[in-house]
């Protein structure tokens, strides 16, 4: 039997808001977020997903990994002296991101809205509203951990001082005169870093669509063809990566391999137990973020309490209030990679 939070959620699902406040709501694109969700499979497995989201309250979620290992290979004929090379194997921890925001619904106030707004409406602008100011958190949070993850060396030819492009603060600074033709020359970077030249993931700031259009639409057809070069490369954009501001670059990108980011969440068991507090009345919950794929862990409680300041109303001392509270608990995870030239790399266009 679902709880009562459950059947607030269910409600508010199926509520319309007007359109009027549209604008006033908008909120930017959660590309970050939506680019960890889709490439968590391909970086974790189904055991170590669970081991992460359903091992609450272990010391340490670490997951296991393997470094380079084998014998240096060598010219000529085997001998009967056997080699003595041993794999390496280790652990990486896994931290957790925590976020939470809350809200009240004051039933009195909706009354006196005289049906223009009801309990289902109050709720659901208010769940959407809180969980969008948690998801924006958590997609700055994974800015800063891919951030944190970029490579800072590459073996290509193209990568370094005097180069094509040089590193500027472990970025690559692609100059006005190399834009035309930059994700062409990108492929073959990934190419000599060991990654391939097909299903490079790339997501830009706010500007990066502009060039992206740009170039894709100068086929065959023009004098200068610059469209070939999509081919096998995905775009996606957010507001939260920040367009560097040390070399006055015009738009700044993370460009990835697949696989290279993602997110999992766990809840607490109380969460999911639903479980009550019969002396406090709080009551504990899940419910599913749409927004950023994940599961949040919900509480919540009622009151009396003194309403005379929201409602202007001097005989409202002694009225009912619901209080709700949501919050994540995420694991942001980049690929394992011991080497300085990974698959994660920063872009400057300038």
């Amino acid at each position: 039997m679902g709880t009562l939070l459950d059947f607030k959620i269910l409600e508010s699902r199926g509520v319309l808001m007007n359109s009027i406040d549209a604008q006033n709501l908008r909120r930017s694109e959660l590309g970050l977020t939506d680019l960890a969700n889709r490439n968590t499979a391909r970086l974790l497995g189904t055991i170590n997903q669970d081991m992460i989201t359903n091992n609450w309250g272990a010391p340490a979620k670490r997951l296991p990994v393997r470094n380079k290992g084998g014998g240096t290979a060598t010219v000529g004929t085997m001998t009967c002296t056997f080699p003595t090379a041993d794999s390496s194997n280790g652990f990486v921890n896994v931290t957790f991101f925590s976020a939470h925001a809350g809200f009240r619904i004051v039933p009195r106030v909706i009354d006196q809205t005289g049906g223009l707004v009801t309990p289902p409406d109050e709720f659901a602008f208010l769940f959407g509203e809180t969980e969008r100011a948690i998801a924006d958190l958590l997609e700055t949070q994974i800015h800063t951990t891919l951030d944190a993850a970029k490579a800072t060396t590459s073996a290509s030819t193209f990568v370094g001082a005097g180069k094509k492009f040089p590193l500027t603060g472990d970025t690559l600074q692609v100059a006005v005169g190399e834009q035309p033709l930059f994700y062409n020359a990108l492929k073959s970077i990934y190419q000599a870093d060991d990654f391939g030249r097909t299903g490079i993931q790339v997501i830009g700031d706010a500007q990066m669509p502009s060039y992206v259009s740009q170039y894709i639409n100068q086929g065959s057809g023009n004098s200068a063809n610059t469209a070939f070069q999509f081919n096998n490369i995905e775009f996606s954009y957010s507001n939260d990566i920040v367009t560097t501001a040390a070399t006055s670059a015009v738009s700044t990108a993370f460009a990835m391999a697949p696989g290279s980011l993602g997110i999992l969440a766990q809840v607490s068991p109380d969460a999911k137990a639903g479980r009550t507090s019969k002396s406090k009345g709080i009551e504990w919950g899940v419910a599913r973020s749409n927004l950023m794929g994940v599961d949040m862990e919900m509480m919540m409680s009622d009151d009396c309490a003194d309403l005379t300041a929201i409602t202007a109303n001097s005989l409202d001392t002694n009225g009912y209030a619901e209080f709700y509270q949501m919050g994540i608990n995420v694991a942001i995870i980049t690929a394992y990679d011991q080497s300085t030239n990974g698959s994660i790399k920063k872009i400057d266009f300038l």
